[in-house]
């Protein structure tokens, strides 16, 4: 089962690693920025790895993969980041998961965390 207040509790860790327990007004409108701007990116460059995944491209789905898993581990989402990874795996190793079980697992993660990153910015 998936437990929302997790995915919560590590994106407000990892925000509090990179501005501390109190952050200063600056602070909050970079975390608010990084929030908003992962909200905001991420369907797309979903849409672009689900082409490369299509299209059976290894190179572009590792690639797609390793940044859109950059951009989750930034912000301590750590089960979309784990998603990401394992697939970056198979593609490095030449391989393609199913694109319909995979990108429907990565969209039912993202669509979880959307509503936690843009909370969390509002309440910035």
């Amino acid at each position: 089962m998936v437990d929302a207040g997790a995915d919560r509790a590590g994106i407000q860790a990892r925000l509090g690693e990179i501005c501390g327990p109190a952050p200063s007004e600056p602070e909050r409108k970079l975390m608010v920025r990084l929030l908003t701007s992962y909200v905001a990116k991420t369907p797309a460059a979903i849409d672009g790895l689900a082409e490369a995944l299509n299209a059976g491209d290894t190179e572009q789905v590792r690639d797609q993969a390793h940044a859109l898993k950059g951009s989750a581990a930034n912000l301590g989402i750590q089960a979309m980041s784990t998603l990401l990874a394992d697939l970056e795996d198979t593609a490095r190793a030449g391989d393609l998961p199913d694109p319909l079980s995979t990108l429907d697992r990565i969209r039912a993660t993202y669509q979880r965390i959307e509503p936690i990153c843009a909370g969390l910015a509002e309440e910035l």
